[in-house]
Formats: C-alpha cells, structure tokens, sequence
C-alpha cells in the first residue's frame, strides 16, 4: 500500500485511490497498532534498564516512597548475571528500544519475580502485563509458584498482581522471610508490604 509511516500512523498516498474504492483526491489515514514484543534483551540495552527502574520509582512519590526506591536500583552486573541466566525479559514496541523489563531470580523451591518495571509515560497500555504473564510462563516451566514483595496499597502493585491469580502468602517459609528481611535492611515500610503467590498446578 503506498504511503509512509509516522509513529502509530500510516499515511495513504492519494495516487491509488481505487485500492480503497476511494474518489480521486480523497486520502485517508488508517490507525496501525504497534506490535507488543516481550524478548530477552541485547547485551547493549542492559544499561538503559536501569534509568526505566528510576523513572517507575517516580510513581512512588505521593507515597514518599521514591527516594528509597531510586536508590535501590538494579546493577549492571545483577541484569548481567540474568541476562546470561536468560531471567531478564524486556518489553518493546515493534522493533523499538525496551520500555520496560522483568526480572526473575531463584528463591528456594520457587520462582521469585524481583523486579518489574515499565516507563511511566507508556504505563496503562498492556505493557506491564505482557511481562508478567511471560514471567509466569518462565516460572512455570521451571518452578512450582512465583513469589513476589510488593506495596500492598499502589494500583500497579499487590492489586494488580492479585487480578492475576497472585495471593498474598500469611505463613511465610524461610525463603520468603530472606526477602523480608532484606527489605527491612533497605528501609522499606515493611508493614505497607506482602508477599503473594502464585502457584501452578
């Protein structure tokens, strides 16, 4: 179809308007989506994941929480170490830079996903839950559940992982507890956060 492309719009040239039984002189501009891509990223890209972590931490701002979260951003060498352990997973737009990434590591019987993070400016598209979906594919085939810490009160957090079979876990093992207290020498608000689960049959 002849015409050009320009962001998430494809612009029809005027020179065959029969192909779209249109009146000569007539032009139309059709709306094509991006493609959804989730993929493990290129070993250049590992260091713009960590400015998408800095950029999510801002969301946490009404909860005085996003200092302490830009602080704790992911190293290199940890989505390194991932990225050769194929746990780090980005998500794009067509053929487009990431735009937000997931990060799993193993936590002694299961799966725990430790990070995930979209740039906010592209949050409310799907995106966020294409990554978790394919972190629950990766953890399935490979462990019995998925844990994850997270704040109980914030939308994008305990909320959405509940809307996707994720149940907040009351008696805690010995794996989940590390997680805790990891989180409590950072100086996160324990008492604002849960530990869910999901478990795979």
């Amino acid at each position: 179809m002849p015409g050009f492309e320009a962001g998430a719009f494809r612009f029809v040239s005027c020179l065959a308007p029969e192909r779209l039984a249109l009146r000569p002189g007539k032009c139309v501009a059709l709306f094509v989506a991006p493609v959804v891509t989730v993929r493990a990223p290129a070993r250049a890209e590992l260091g713009h994941l960590p400015e998408i972590e800095r950029a999510a931490a801002r969301l946490f701002a009404p909860y005085g929480l996003d200092g302490l979260y830009t602080q704790h951003v992911c190293t290199l060498a940890q989505l390194e170490a991932a990225r050769a352990a194929d746990r780090l997973r980005v998500v794009a737009l067509d053929d487009g830079p990431p735009l937000g990434f997931a990060l799993l590591v193993s936590l002694g019987p299961w799966a725990q996903l430790a990070e995930l993070d979209v740039l906010p400016e592209f949050g409310g598209q799907g995106l966020g839950t294409r990554l978790l979906l394919e972190a629950i594919e990766w953890a399935r085939a490979r462990r019995p559940g998925l844990v994850l810490s997270t704040m109980r009160g914030p939308p994008w957090n305990a909320p959405f992982y509940a809307k996707h079979g994720f149940r907040e876990v009351t008696k805690l093992d010995p794996s989940m507890r590390k997680i805790r207290a990891a989180e409590a020498r950072l100086g996160f608000p324990m008492a604002e956060r849960v530990v869910m689960q999901r478990l795979f049959p």
